[in-house]
């Protein structure tokens, strides 16, 4: 391997490349560890899931397929109470968090019955009852949603989902990390990092110009990690998936539980949801899918028909093969480490406590150990 001719400016315990949500939890709780941290964040033309986030903190309907990930998502939704404290008292910017339950609506009767089967098989995959959760007939989901229209066929709620929001909460990381002594470089997108020497990574960054030098190098920089992590023997197939959402004027207070179609804001507007499309790169607003979207909120909530929409954007979503988070270490590089999942907001706790503390200690915990990119070779 060739050394750099830039010399190195910065070294550091740990270098964490990304700072949205995954990249800001896991620079949080190595700060907290003791670890100097700095954070190595892109422009404003890098492509931030972030900003296409829901805020949900989920757990119904998780882990179809994979046991592991629906028992990893119950307990980091547990872990939430005590997080959105910390970073409030840390940061003093509160991220809304609010466990109030969950509904996921049901706008036909074959939608309704595909759920009752999901869940059944997640309930018969994990070894018997896993989240609890009850299925609403349509007058029970009235009951929680006066707004819903009276020929729904039903719902699924459960009671330990919630909503934060996401904007709050990126912004109480970025403040909490700072607050523990976490260095935050912006506009440094990363060119290259690969290990000069066992324990020495070298990490080139683009417009700076500038060459930093880290113990532990991690990749949390979403679909940036694909090209990054070959010289360190990571493996990241991931790939991008479309998605937008729909604001409306603001319109007052709206009751309504949390779910996967429709939010109110703090200001007073609506947020609609959501959409995918298998498009690349692409972010473009897609004027179909925003009708859509459109539409079928409209089945589910009739009296929104003469509320205006003011704007909608896309984002794009990281996702693997199966849906399912990375968590690896290099076996040929030891030290750099690959954080990737599509779950920022649910799992931001775990990063923060367990996925930090396994970097920072080597030992990885039992929890993330079904989430290798080995699986994909299986």
């Amino acid at each position: 391997m060739t050394t750099p001719t830039r010399q190195v400016q910065n070294s550091y315990d740990c270098i964490v490349i990304g700072g949205a949500l995954v990249g800001a939890s896991v620079a949080y709780g190595l700060g907290k560890a003791g670890l100097k941290v700095a954070v190595l964040d892109g422009d404003d033309s890098a492509f931030r899931a972030s900003r296409g986030n829901f805020g949900l903190v989920w757990v119904q309907n998780k882990g179809a397929g994979c046991p592991d990930y629906a028992r990893l998502s119950l307990r980091a939704s547990r872990l939430w109470s005590d997080y959105a404290e910390e970073l409030r008292a840390i940061s003093g910017v509160d991220p809304a968090y609010q466990r109030s339950g969950g509904l996921t609506i049901c706008v036909t009767a074959d939608e309704l019955e595909f759920y009752r089967s999901l869940n059944a098989r997640i309930e018969h995959e994990v070894g018997g009852p896993h989240v609890p959760a009850e299925f609403l007939d349509g007058k029970a989901l009235r009951e929680l949603m006066p707004a819903a229209a009276a020929d729904l066929p039903g719902a699924l709620y459960s009671p330990v989902d919630g909503i934060c929001n996401p904007l709050a909460l990126l912004r109480a990381l970025h403040e909490a990390f700072r607050r523990v002594g976490v260095t935050y470089l912006g506009h440094h997108n990363v060119n290259r990092v690969f290990c000069r020497a066992p324990g020495e990574f070298i990490v080139e960054t683009g417009g700076s110009q500038r060459c930093l030098t880290a113990g532990k190098v991690v990749f949390a920089a979403g679909l940036g990690n694909t090209r990054l992590v070959a010289e360190v023997g990571l493996e990241a197939p991931l790939t991008p998936l479309h998605g937008q959402i729909v604001v409306t004027e603001r319109v007052g207070p709206f009751p309504c539980v949390p779910n996967g179609m429709l939010r109110p804001t703090a200001e007073g507007s609506l947020l609609i949801a959501h959409s995918e499309a298998n498009v690349g790169f692409d972010t473009r607003v897609m004027a179909p899918a925003a009708c859509a979207m459109v539409a079928r909120c409209l089945r589910a909530f009739p009296g929104l028909r003469h509320i205006r929409v003011v704007r909608t954007w896309a984002a794009l979503r990281v996702m693997t093969p199966d849906g399912l988070p990375i968590y690896d270490q290099s076996e040929s590089c030891p030290g750099a480490f690959l954080v990737t999942c599509h779950s920022g907001v649910t799992l931001a706790p775990f990063h923060a406590g367990e996925i930090a503390g396994w970097i920072a200690s080597g030992v990885r915990p039992e929890a993330c150990r079904a989430f290798t990119a080995d699986r994909f070779h299986v």
